[in-house]
């Protein structure tokens, strides 16, 4: 992580020494607004040191800026939005870049600008069903995690379990937000009703996990909650109990709910045989 945060931060200053040196040396020499030729007349070298000049700095403030998004500054990252925003800025510089170089070299800017603006249409497009609804926590097509990367092509997704799916723009169908609230940690607790009174059970499966927040305060913020019998069939009952975590908290929580209810139900096999 320190090792690719060092070159994330090289490469930073690097390009942005790059652009800033390159900006100013076009202003100061007026290279950025050469004298056009005469109709008919060849392109002079100051022209095609115009184009060069206007495509490198474009390039080298894309690069400066694309290497911001590379900072862990947290430990996923930056949010994807920031992401998908600096995404946005690297590619308009690259695209002010080619316009003015292209324009330099006689080229007229106006068809330029309609180019680019269709080309920004068509990635507007192409990327619609992630715009509308900026998210970081998100559930894709049935795969749940926080987005990690976006792309023109594809989006990537990472589960608690750091399995990492990568879909594609346009197979992208439906996109539930899950940023904007804590996730659920859901167990199902199965009880047979002759082992004796559920309301009993219920009580002592209430207390027992009120102490999780307290012995687990790095996973829960507050106690799991009986939520009361799910189902009911000839196979016994099933209790939910579920639990409002950070996303990435999920599955520790599942663990010590699960390891809470098997104790719970270990604890009378215990006391009957330390009464006989």
């Amino acid at each position: 992580m320190k090792k690719n945060t060092g070159k994330s931060i090289l490469l930073f200053v690097l390009f942005a020494v790059l652009t800033a040196a390159m900006i100013t040396a076009g202003c100061l020499r007026h290279i950025y607004l050469p004298e056009m030729p005469e109709e008919g007349a060849a392109l002079g070298w100051q022209n095609w040191l115009a184009a060069v000049w206007w495509i490198l700095t474009g390039l080298f403030a894309a690069i400066a800026v694309g290497s911001i998004a590379a900072f862990p500054l947290k430990k996923r990252g930056w949010p994807a939005s920031v992401k998908l925003a600096l995404f946005v800025i690297a590619l308009l510089a690259v695209s002010v870049g080619i316009v003015m170089g292209t324009s330099a070299l006689g080229v007229d800017i106006n068809a330029a600008i309609i180019s680019l603006g269709v080309g920004g249409t068509c990635i507007a497009i192409g990327c619609e069903p992630l715009m509308y609804d900026m998210v970081d926590i998100i559930t894709v097509d049935g795969f749940r995690g926080t987005v990690t990367d976006i792309t023109l092509r594809c989006v990537k997704v990472q589960d608690a379990g750091g399995n990492i799916q990568m879909i594609r723009n346009s197979e992208i169908a439906s996109v539930v937000n899950l940023s904007r609230r804590p996730s659920a940690a859901v167990v199902r607790i199965p009880y047979d009703p002759e082992e004796g009174d559920l309301e009993s059970f219920e009580e002592k499966l209430r207390e027992s996990f009120a102490s999780l927040a307290d012995s687990h305060p790095d996973v829960f913020s507050a106690p799991p909650v009986y939520q009361g019998v799910d189902s009911y069939d000839a196979d016994g009952v099933l209790l939910l109990v579920t639990a409002e975590v950070p996303e990435e908290k999920v599955y520790a929580a599942r663990r010590l709910m699960n390891r809470t209810a098997l104790l719970l139900r270990e604890k009378p096999a215990e006391e009957a045989e330390a009464g006989e």
